[in-house]
Protein backbone atom coordinates (compact mmCIF):
# COMPACT_ATOMS: atom_id res chain seq x y z
CA UNK A 1 0.00 0.00 0.00
CA UNK A 2 2.98 2.34 0.77
CA UNK A 3 4.47 1.73 -2.41
CA UNK A 4 1.16 2.27 -4.37
CA UNK A 5 1.16 5.44 -2.61
CA UNK A 6 4.60 6.53 -3.96
CA UNK A 7 3.79 5.61 -7.05
CA UNK A 8 0.85 7.93 -7.37
CA UNK A 9 2.62 10.77 -5.49
CA UNK A 10 5.20 10.26 -8.11
CA UNK A 11 8.10 9.72 -5.86
CA UNK A 12 8.76 6.59 -7.91
CA UNK A 13 8.61 5.90 -11.18
CA UNK A 14 8.62 2.34 -11.72
CA UNK A 15 6.77 -0.71 -9.45
CA UNK A 16 10.23 -2.53 -9.58
CA UNK A 17 11.70 0.38 -7.70
CA UNK A 18 9.36 -0.60 -4.62
CA UNK A 19 10.66 -3.99 -4.97
CA UNK A 20 14.10 -3.11 -5.15
CA UNK A 21 13.98 -1.36 -1.99
CA UNK A 22 12.45 -4.02 -0.59
CA UNK A 23 14.66 -6.41 -1.44
CA UNK A 24 17.97 -4.43 -0.24
CA UNK A 25 16.65 -3.36 2.69
CA UNK A 26 16.29 -7.25 3.72
CA UNK A 27 12.65 -6.48 4.39
CA UNK A 28 11.34 -9.61 1.88
CA UNK A 29 13.60 -12.42 0.90
CA UNK A 30 15.19 -12.48 -2.46
CA UNK A 31 13.72 -15.73 -3.31
CA UNK A 32 10.26 -14.38 -2.34
CA UNK A 33 10.02 -10.92 -4.72
CA UNK A 34 8.97 -8.07 -3.46
CA UNK A 35 5.58 -6.74 -2.53
CA UNK A 36 4.59 -5.42 -5.56
CA UNK A 37 5.79 -8.76 -7.00
CA UNK A 38 2.84 -10.10 -4.93
CA UNK A 39 0.54 -7.67 -5.12
CA UNK A 40 0.49 -8.52 -8.91
CA UNK A 41 0.48 -12.38 -8.53
CA UNK A 42 -2.73 -11.98 -6.29
CA UNK A 43 -4.65 -9.09 -8.75
CA UNK A 44 -5.54 -5.46 -7.66
CA UNK A 45 -9.10 -6.59 -6.89
CA UNK A 46 -7.92 -8.92 -4.16
CA UNK A 47 -5.17 -6.15 -3.00
CA UNK A 48 -7.96 -3.99 -2.51
CA UNK A 49 -10.28 -6.26 -0.85
CA UNK A 50 -7.61 -6.90 1.54
CA UNK A 51 -6.32 -3.58 2.57
CA UNK A 52 -10.09 -2.25 2.96
CA UNK A 53 -10.71 -5.46 5.47
CA UNK A 54 -7.18 -4.73 7.26
CA UNK A 55 -8.16 -1.12 7.59
CA UNK A 56 -11.61 -1.84 9.30
CA UNK A 57 -10.66 -4.43 11.07
CA UNK A 58 -8.05 -2.25 13.13
CA UNK A 59 -7.60 0.36 15.63
CA UNK A 60 -5.93 3.93 14.09
CA UNK A 61 -2.60 2.75 13.15
CA UNK A 62 -4.17 0.02 10.88
CA UNK A 63 -6.39 2.49 9.48
CA UNK A 64 -3.41 5.00 9.00
CA UNK A 65 -1.60 1.80 7.18
CA UNK A 66 -3.81 0.00 5.73
CA UNK A 67 -6.59 2.67 4.32
CA UNK A 68 -6.06 1.78 0.20
CA UNK A 69 -4.19 4.32 -1.50
CA UNK A 70 -6.90 5.68 -4.28
CA UNK A 71 -4.58 3.79 -7.02
CA UNK A 72 -5.60 0.65 -6.14
CA UNK A 73 -9.45 1.94 -6.70
CA UNK A 74 -8.38 3.29 -9.70
CA UNK A 75 -6.69 0.14 -11.03
CA UNK A 76 -10.07 -1.79 -10.31
CA UNK A 77 -11.91 0.56 -12.32
CA UNK A 78 -9.94 0.41 -15.26
CA UNK A 79 -9.12 -3.40 -15.29
CA UNK A 80 -5.54 -2.72 -14.54
CA UNK A 81 -2.56 -4.51 -13.02
CA UNK A 82 0.92 -3.06 -11.82
CA UNK A 83 2.31 -4.52 -14.73
CA UNK A 84 0.41 -1.96 -16.86
CA UNK A 85 0.98 0.66 -14.38
CA UNK A 86 3.15 3.14 -16.89
CA UNK A 87 -0.16 3.57 -18.63
CA UNK A 88 -1.79 5.15 -15.58
CA UNK A 89 1.14 7.70 -14.43
CA UNK A 90 2.89 10.22 -16.18
CA UNK A 91 5.99 11.59 -15.11
CA UNK A 92 6.59 15.36 -14.99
Amino acid sequence: NAGAGLLQSGQIARVEQVDAAALVSGMCPNWRGGPMFWAGEFGTKAVLADLQRRASAGGPLAQRLFTPSPLWADLVAQGLSLREIEVMIEPD
